[in-house]
């Protein structure tokens, strides 16, 4: 570990990862805002979080030395390493908010029922929840740090994303 400025080394890929995923969730809470709404009025905003994310995933590749072309009528390598990155790290943000959830649970329970036993089994989804985040985030690392990907690639995101590759059209809204 280093020490640079006075503060020690930053984990730079790991915060990547979780800026990409709050990025990700940012865009499912304004299309859930804009489907409840007479007509999409929110499309701005959305492409512009998109375009935002898809600057972090270069950021994140560039760090990680993936570079280049890509496309065709198949994912390549580099492609879907990037749409198992985004997933992955989405599903460790909705696993801490599982385990909020819970341990608001455990919190109600124990002030209403006072009785420990009604704890156990809420206690024990909780373990779960937090087994399941470790291995989320060690598959993250692993898939970070030890992956090979060799393939170029020209776009970061996964073609579901409607990430829009050049379009220029939000970037001064």
């Amino acid at each position: 570990m280093s020490k640079v400025g006075g503060v020690w080394e930053e984990a730079l890929l790991e915060e990547l990862i979780y800026v990409i995923a709050h990025l990700a969730h940012t865009e499912q809470h304004i299309i859930e805002v804009d489907c409840q709404q007479e007509a999409p009025k929110l499309t701005a905003v959305i492409n512009r979080i998109r375009m935002c994310r898809k600057m972090l995933g270069e950021v994140l590749f560039n760090n990680l030395g993936v570079k280049g072309g890509s496309g065709g009528e198949f994912r390549g390598r580099a492609e879907s390493f990037w749409c198992t990155l985004k997933h992955l790290s989405m599903s460790l943000v909705h696993c801490d908010e599982v385990a909020e959830k819970l341990i608001k649970r455990i919190e109600d329970v124990a002030l209403s029922e006072g009785n420990p036993e009604a704890l156990k089994p809420v206690v024990a989804d909780l373990i779960n929840v937090y087994k399941v985040r470790k291995t989320l985030r060690d598959t993250l690392i692993k898939l970070l740090t030890e992956v090979p990907i060799t393939n170029e690639v020209s776009s970061v995101r996964c073609r579901e994303d409607l990430c829009l590759e050049e379009d220029r059209r939000f970037e001064n809204d």
